[in-house]
C-alpha cells in the first residue's frame, strides 16, 4: 500500500524506514554481508552515496572534504550552520593539538569565527581563543573543551548524524531507542511495576508485566492507650518509633515493629495536639498544641527535652528540613520562623515523676499474628510498658534540656495552617485559610509566586524523593491533587473519600511512593495508585473518622492509622492472591 506521498507502506509504517533501521541494527551487530544482501533484495540503500563519502571524510579527519560534501546536501539553514561550526571547531582543535599555533589562529579567524550564529557558539569561540595562550594546548583541549584526540572524529560524526535529516542518515542507535521507549511505556502503564525489582535482561518476546502488588489489607493490631480522639501520627525515619498525639494533649511513643508496644506516655501539653513530627535523623521529635506550645522530645527520656513558647502568636504547624536539626514553624501571626536545636549547649532539667498512662482493659490492646486469623488465641499483648534500657535511664537525676534557637523569620501574606518541606529542603509549601497554595523559598527566605490552586486546603504532604506535593482539599466533593513543583502543574487527582467537616492528613507510601493514602470521615482508609489515580483498596476497621495515616518505609512495612475512636490500627501488606485465598 502506498500513502499520498508515494511512500510504500508496510503495516502502517514506511517500508524504507523499517528496512533502513533494521540495516543499521545489523551493522551495529557486525552483520555487514547480511546488510549488503538486504540492500540488493529490498532496493533500499542504508546510506546515500554522498553520505557515505561525507561520513568517511569526517571519520578520517578530512574537514576540508567534509565541508565540500556538506554543501551538496539540502539542509535547513540552521542545521547547515551548526554542522559547519562543528567541522570548523574540529579543524581548530586538531591543529592546536599539533602545536601549529599559526594555522590554529588562521582557522579561528577565517573559519570558526565567521561560523558563529548564536550566543552559545560565540561562547565556544571565546573559549577556543583563550586556549591558544595556554602553556600546554593539549591539556587545555581536554580540560576546557572536553576534546579527546582518539575519539574526537567518532564523537563529531555522532553529533552531526543526530543533526542532519533522518532521510539522509538514520539517527544513531535508532532501533535501541525505539525498543527502550516501548519498554519504558509498558513499565509506566504496569500498575505493579514499582513493587518489582528491575530485570537485568528485559524480554522482547512478551509485554512487560509484574506480579500483583502488595497493599495494606489486613488489620493485625489495635493500639489502645489514648482516651480521646487521636489527631496526628508520625513515623520516625529509621522506622523504629511511632508517635501519636491526641485531642486531650497526650502523646504516646510506640514501637513501630511487632509487637507494637507502647514505650512512652507524655502528658506535658495542656491543649490538643495539632501536629507531631520527627527530625530526619530520628533523634528528636516535636509536638505542637493548639495553644502554640512546641515541645521537643527524645525517645530515651520520660520528659520533654526542649520547649518553644508562642512569643509571637500561636504556632500551629511545623516541618523539619531534610538532613538537619532545623525546622520551620508557621502560625496565626502571618509569619514563618526558622529554628534549630542547639545540641552544643544544654541545661539540666529536674526529673519529674513520669505520667502514668490511663488504665486500659487487658482486652483492649491486641496484636494479630502474621497469618491474620484474628482469633483470641493468636493475639499478643500490646499493652504499654518501658523497656529495660529505659528503666535504667529513669535512674538519672536530671534530663538534658536543649535550647531551641531562632535563625530567621519572615512575614508572609497569610495565616499559615499547614507546612510541608520538599525533598531537598529548598521549598516550603504553605496553606492558609485564604485558599491560596503558597510557595516559600527556604534558600533566600522569601515568598515566591503561589501555585494556582483556589480551594479549601486541609493538609499537605511533600514527596521524599520527588519535587512533588500532595494537596488534600475538603468539601462536598473532596479531592487530592498531586502537584509537580518544577512544572507548577497538577499531574494527578484522587477521589472517592469523604472530607467535609474535619482536617484529615494524607500521606504518600509504598515502594518509591507508589501509593496515595488518606483517612476519611466514613471511618475508612482509601489507597490510590499514585501514577494512575485509580482507587486500589478501601480498608475498614475504625468506627469513626480516620484523622491521619503513616506508612513505614522499612522492610516488612506496615500502614498505621489513627482515628476519633481513640485508638490506632496497624495494617499488614497482602496481595490479591492472599486476600482471595482466605
Amino acid at each position: 500500500m502506498d500513502n499520498e506521498a508515494g511512500e510504500v507502506m508496510w503495516e502502517g509504517f514506511p517500508k524504507s524506514h523499517l528496512v533502513r533501521i533494521v540495516m543499521q541494527l545489523l551493522l551495529d551487530m557486525g552483520y555487514t554481508e547480511t546488510v549488503e544482501t538486504l540492500e540488493r533484495e529490498s532496493n533500499y540503500r542504508y546510506k546515500l552515496p554522498g553520505m557515505v563519502q561525507f561520513e568517511e571524510a569526517v571519520l578520517q579527519n578530512d574537514m576540508k572534504t567534509a565541508r565540500t560534501l556538506l554543501s551538496q546536501f539540502t539542509l535547513p539553514q540552521e542545521i547547515r550552520m551548526a554542522c559547519v561550526f562543528l567541522l570548523s571547531q574540529q579543524s581548530f582543535a586538531t591543529t592546536l593539538h599539533r602545536n601549529d599555533l599559526d594555522e590554529a589562529i588562521r582557522i579561528l579567524s577565517e573559519d570558526l569565527s565567521p561560523a558563529v550564529f548564536d550566543e552559545e557558539t560565540q561562547e565556544r569561540v571565546d573559549l577556543c581563543s583563550s586556549l591558544i595562550v595556554y602553556p600546554s594546548p593539549q591539556r587545555a583541549l581536554v580540560e576546557h573543551l572536553g576534546w579527546d584526540v582518539d575519539k574526537s572524529t567518532s564523537m563529531l560524526w555522532s553529533r552531526i548524524a543526530t543533526l542532519i535529516s533522518p532521510e539522509l542518515c538514520v539517527p544513531p542507535r535508532r532501533m535501541q531507542q525505539l525498543l527502550q521507549q516501548a519498554l519504558e511505556l509498558q513499565e509506566i502503564y504496569c500498575p505493579n511495576h514499582l513493587d518489582a525489582p528491575k530485570k537485568s535482561v528485559p524480554s522482547l518476546y512478551e509485554d512487560h508485566s509484574c506480579p500483583p502488588s502488595k497493599t495494606p489489607a489486613q488489620c493485625i493490631a489495635r493500639l489502645y492507650g489514648h482516651v480521646d480522639e487521636v489527631w496526628d501520627i508520625a513515623l520516625s525515619p529509621c522506622g523504629t518509633y511511632l508517635l501519636s498525639g491526641a485531642k486531650d494533649g497526650s502523646l504516646m511513643l510506640w514501637q513501630a515493629t511487632p509487637p507494637f508496644e507502647q514505650l512512652r506516655y507524655w502528658s506535658e501539653h495542656r491543649a490538643s495536639i495539632s501536629s507531631v513530627s520527627w527530625s530526619p535523623d530520628s533523634v528528636f521529635c516535636l509536638s505542637a498544641d493548639r495553644d502554640g506550645i512546641i515541645l521537643l522530645w527524645m525517645p530515651g527520656y520520660a520528659s520533654s527535652v526542649g520547649r518553644l513558647e508562642p512569643c509571637y502568636g500561636v504556632q500551629m504547624c511545623l516541618g523539619w528540613l531534610p538532613s538537619t536539626r532545623t525546622f520551620l514553624v508557621g502560625g496565626l501571626e502571618r509569619e514563618v520562623v526558622l529554628y534549630y536545636v542547639d545540641t552544643t549547649t544544654t541545661r539540666e532539667k529536674k526529673k519529674k515523676k513520669p505520667a502514668s498512662p490511663p488504665q486500659q482493659s487487658d482486652d483492649n490492646n491486641s496484636f494479630n499474628n502474621e497469618n491474620g486469623s484474628g482469633e483470641a488465641s493468636d493475639e499478643l499483648d500490646a499493652a504499654a510498658h518501658l523497656s529495660d534500657d529505659d528503666d535504667e535511664e529513669e535512674d538519672d537525676d536530671n534530663y538534658p534540656f536543649f535550647y531551641i534557637r531562632e535563625i530567621k523569620r519572615a512575614i508572609v501574606d497569610c495565616r499559615v495552617r499547614n507546612i510541608s518541606i520538599n525533598y531537598n529542603g529548598t521549598l516550603a509549601i504553605l496553606s492558609s485559610p485564604d485558599r491560596i497554595l503558597r510557595v516559600f523559598d527556604l534558600q533566600n527566605f522569601v515568598e515566591k509566586r503561589p501555585l494556582p490552586d483556589n480551594a479549601s486546603i486541609t493538609s499537605l504532604a511533600c514527596s521524599g524523593i520527588y519535587n512533588q506535593v500532595l494537596v488534600s482539599i475538603s468539601g462536598k466533593c473532596p479531592v487530592m491533587r498531586l502537584w509537580d513543583l518544577d512544572e507548577r502543574r497538577v499531574i494527578q487527582t484522587y477521589r472517592g473519600h469523604r472530607e467535609d467537616r474535619y482536617v484529615l492528613k494524607c500521606a504518600l507510601g509504598g515502594p518509591k511512593e507508589c501509593y496515595v493514602v488518606s483517612g476519611s470521615e466514613d471511618a475508612q482508609i482509601y489507597i490510590w495508585s499514585k501514577v494512575f489515580g485509580t482507587l486500589l483498596r478501601v480498608l475498614r476497621e475504625h468506627t469513626s473518622t480516620v484523622n491521619a495515616v503513616a506508612w513505614s518505609i522499612t522492610p516488612g512495612a506496615h500502614l498505621f492509622s489513627a482515628a476519633d475512636d481513640n485508638h490506632l490500627a496497624v495494617w499488614r501488606l497482602t496481595d490479591d492472591k492472599e486476600e482471595h485465598s482466605k
